[in-house]
């Protein structure tokens, strides 16, 4: 299960590429919170035009709410707290 302090990945589920990686900042047995620190900028267009960086930068990189049962979450721990 997620924990708090575990640094994730949300990746594509066909390759395995990682689209965006944070840090779980909150996690209960329901849910978890992450902190989106990255992403991945070729994925999400940044070499098509500059705009695409700054909606990426204000979007992607918020803090997004996870339920612990929702299969189709593609997230995965790089690294887990100590």
């Amino acid at each position: 299960m997620i924990k708090t302090g575990d640094f994730v990945a949300q990746i594509v589920p066909a390759s395995g590429d990682n689209i965006k990686k944070g840090l779980v900042l909150d996690s209960n047995n329901d849910y978890y919170t992450v902190q989106w620190l990255s992403y991945n900028k070729t994925f999400w267009l940044k070499e098509e035009h500059e705009i695409f960086e700054e909606l990426a930068k204000e979007f992607l990189l918020t803090r997004a709410i996870y339920f612990h049962k929702n299969s189709k979450v593609d997230i995965i721990v790089l690294s887990e707290a100590a």
